[in-house]
């Protein structure tokens, strides 16, 4: 990575885990947040993708939060570095930040309580919110479905008539029971600045969502419109749920 690079894009992979926990991957320096970049539990290798931004001194941190400590059960971390953010590009780093956690009781956070119906579009407002600014076209999220009672799928995308846009039939993450999920994903923000969420489950499933603002996408100088708009419209490079 090259002196003076504002984030890191990496691949988060937790392994040799003997007790259930997350990993939290954000800026040297910086408040622990409540953001996880991976859950993982025994037995499995997880991996996931995310953008961290450094700190002054070009540095990220990293601290796994389980029930045990770490003498107890610790856990291995294996980061690779994949790409990096310099200054002037139109990706901006920032403090991870969670804007959605459906469970219930202290750790709920915003406008959707209790696990997603199957089949039914959420809509949550980000432009402006969350370290967003109102302008961006574009957010970097790690998205995660917790607890999921049936196998299904769930799929992010610019909610640009809110809860009435019609649903891509492209999978973000694909999900089983017994298994939290996350997935990284750029999802381009549309006029109303909303993104959507729906659960593809049988009638009787149900998941849980969290949802966590990791990057800023901005404009393109120039007038020549938002970076991702075309690149990330729901009917370009559609593909089969799986």
């Amino acid at each position: 990575m090259p002196e003076g690079a504002t984030a890191a894009i990496v691949n988060v992979t937790m392994t040799g885990a003997t007790t259930v926990g997350n990993l939290r991957v954000y800026p040297a320096g910086e408040d622990l947040p409540n953001a996880s970049t991976v859950n993982f539990a025994p037995g499995r290798e997880k991996a996931n993708g995310t953008v961290v931004e450094l700190s002054a001194d070009g540095e990220l941190a990293f601290y796994s939060d389980s029930p045990v400590s770490a003498a107890t059960s610790p856990v291995q971390v294996v980061i690779d570095v994949v790409g990096y953010v310099t200054v002037g590009s139109d990706l901006a780093g920032s403090v991870p930040t969670r804007v959605v956690d459906t469970r219930a009781g202290d750790g709920h956070v915003g406008p959707i309580a209790g696990a997603l119906s199957p089949r039914q579009v959420y809509s949550v407002g980000l432009a402006g919110q969350a370290g967003v600014p109102a302008d961006a076209s574009a957010v970097v999220l790690n998205v995660t479905a917790v607890g999921p009672t049936s196998i299904g799928n769930l799929r992010v995308f610019p909610a640009a008539d809110g809860t009435s846009t019609e649903v891509p039939n492209a999978s973000t993450i694909n999900y089983v029971p017994g298994r939290d999920i996350p997935n990284m994903v750029v999802v381009a923000l549309p006029a109303n600045g909303e993104v959507g969420f729906y659960s593809d489950q049988p009638a009787t499933g149900t998941v849980h969502l969290v949802v966590d603002v990791v990057d800023v996408v901005g404009y393109v100088g120039g007038g020549s419109g938002p970076l991702l708009d075309q690149r990330l419209a729901p009917q370009q490079g559609a593909m089969a749920a799986i």
